[in-house]
């Protein structure tokens, strides 16, 4: 199964005249949908949009650039095919490969056939000639780079070959416009130890003998030398930060032997709850002591979550989550009460580089996502891994995963519904 990206694409170039346009009214998010070994599309909440027919399909991948276009892959007799977001076949499947790529200036799609690569347009027209080795193109590009032999070429995106597959190395040449707009001029290339500037027509001169826009002048700005390092203690550390440390740590001393305990630990920043040791085992009290307070009676405390201004938070009904064990008993979740939360145990538990905790049970796994709308998903999967981050508003995606299930693959929305079924 190949799983590819739904994206949403925004001209970046100055020196282009793309524009973004809207959605036809009748498009929404699909989820590919398996049923037994057999694909077809849902939406977000698990309602079929079109029936199980195909042997396998991709993620829909979207271009709003110039015009709108959303296509798919699809395998039908072990070919692989494009689909829009009608389900309109718009390639065949007769390629050994198929891939949308968007760039700055548009689309266009990867296509390999007999072991050789090109590009075909958006609707499925010939574009670039199925004769390379590789064909690809990304944001940051307005036009195809392709490969032959180790050596690079170049061809715009209506199909205009730039530049013959004879250079080392293409780049993007970016720079000043008259106006002072950074803009995209053109392209790097390398060859034989020597540099050339590829212009956004195709023609190519040595680099130093290139006439790039001279911007308007602009008036001098005068700039404060940066103030001179300040003097340093022992091992870097000034004697104002160690009068400050020492200050700190005698503070921290007072309030242990004030809680009565052995030792404190200050939790995550903003967190109203210190961590307190007692005879080695883990307790907690909120606003130094003056709260709420857990003695101490845990053994390990392995993750402390505090998100009160996260909708998921709200929804479990605590500020705080305290991943505790005791007594070699496994990992539960609790809350600012010493409550329960997650009505299930856990044997491992981690925060990933997202925020996101990850949590197993044995072998199965599961996931929350604290500044979701959406409640946790529990331990349930053999293997849980985002594939998906589809676009909702700024700040905020709807995740997809893809999840093992009783051996079998499959995805599930950051909403807990499952996109598969027997």
């Amino acid at each position: 199964m190949i799983f590819l990206l739904f994206w949403f694409c925004l001209p970046v170039s100055a020196t282009l005249s793309a524009q973004a346009v809207q959605p036809p009214a009748d498009f929404e998010p699909l989820m590919p949908y398996r049923f037994g070994s057999i694909w077809g599309y849902s939406d977000t909440l698990g309602n079929i949009r079109h029936q199980p027919r195909f042997d396998s399909l991709g993620f829909f991948k979207v271009c709003y650039v110039n015009s709108f276009a959303a296509r798919a892959v699809f395998l039908e007799k072990g070919k692989w095919g494009m689909i829009d977001h009608r389900l309109n076949v718009v390639v065949p499947p007769q390629y050994e490969l198929l891939q949308l790529h968007i760039i700055a200036s548009g689309g266009f799609i990867q296509a390999k056939k007999g072991g050789r690569t090109g590009a075909l347009t958006m609707n499925g027209q010939p574009l670039v000639p199925l004769k390379y080795d590789d064909a690809h193109g990304d944001l940051f590009l307005t036009g195809i780079l392709v490969e032959q032999g180790g050596k690079k070429g170049l061809y715009d995106i209506d199909g205009k070959l730039l530049a013959k597959p004879e250079y080392d190395k293409i780049s993007r040449h970016d720079g000043l416009n008259e106006q002072g707009q950074y803009v995209r001029l053109g392209y790097k290339a390398e060859k034989k130890g020597k540099t050339y500037f590829i212009d956004l027509k195709g023609k190519i001169t040595p680099f130093e003998e290139a006439k790039f826009p001279k911007p308007l002048q602009v008036d001098e700005v005068m700039v404060e030398a940066p103030a001179p390092p300040k003097e340093q203690g022992k091992g870097g550390e000034s004697e104002f930060a160690k009068k400050q440390r020492l200050k700190w740590e005698i503070k921290e001393m007072e309030l242990a032997n004030y809680l009565g305990v052995d030792s404190i630990k200050r939790l995550d920043p903003g967190n109203k709850f210190i961590m307190t040791m007692k005879n080695g085992k883990i307790g907690l009290v909120e606003n130094e002591g003056k709260g709420r307070k857990i003695e101490p009676q845990f053994d390990e405390m392995p993750l402390a979550v505090y998100g009160h201004r996260w909708a998921a938070f709200r929804k479990i009904g605590s500020d705080h989550l305290f991943f505790v064990r005791k007594n070699g008993e496994p990992i539960r979740c609790i809350g600012d009460d010493g409550q329960v939360l997650f009505p299930f145990e856990m044997t491992e538990v981690w925060k990933d580089g997202y925020s996101r905790i990850r949590y197993n049970n044995g072998a199965l796994t599961g996931i929350f996502v604290p500044h979701s709308p959406y409640n946790l998903i529990p331990p349930l999967y053999e293997s849980l891994e985002v594939a998906e981050n589809l676009p909702q508003r700024i700040g905020m995606g709807f995740l997809i995963f893809k999840v093992r299930k009783n051996g079998r693959y499959g995805f599930v929305g950051m909403n807990g519904v499952e996109y598969f079924g027997e």
